[in-house]
């Protein structure tokens, strides 16, 4: 991968385009997302080897404020290695909740179409949300304050 042991804490143990390059153009993932191929239970688990990588990349570019780089990410990640195809859905929750994030950030940025797709994702991929806090709530002002509405 593109991790790099460093001193300290920091910036420069990710190498954001290594990393956006071997995830996104680089690995294969022939096979994943094709429920009618069987994956054993290890390789299944070891599929969230990846996610944890996404999320990395994911990370860095909301802390670079490249809002796009991130939902190109978790969309890839998504297509590629889907939910169904891991036994235990929580890492697929803890990496769907990065849409949250780029949804603040376009948010931030005024960018309101592109906050409010990233909140559908989110909610489409954790659809208990909406119920349990205020991020539904939020879609829907969003709405209501629309002109055409």
């Amino acid at each position: 991968m593109a991790y790099r042991l460093v001193p300290e804490h920091g910036p420069g143990q990710f190498d954001l385009a290594r990393t956006r390059d071997n995830l996104m153009g680089t690995y294969r993932y022939r096979g994943i997302n094709q429920p009618e191929f069987y994956k054993d239970p290890v390789a299944r688990r070891l599929l969230g080897n990846y996610l944890v990588l996404f999320e990395g990349l994911t990370q860095i570019y909301v802390a670079t404020k490249d809002f796009g780089g991130a939902f190109e990410a978790l969309q890839f990640a998504e297509m590629n290695i889907p939910p169904h195809a891991m036994d235990d859905d929580r890492m697929w929750r803890a990496l769907s909740l990065r849409y949250r994030d780029v949804a603040r950030g376009y948010y931030d940025q005024g960018n309101r179409d592109s906050s409010r797709v990233a909140l559908e994702n989110l909610l489409r991929m954790n659809p208990e949300l909406g119920s349990q806090n205020e991020i539904g709530q939020i879609f829907n002002l969003w709405k209501a304050a629309e002109p055409d509405s």
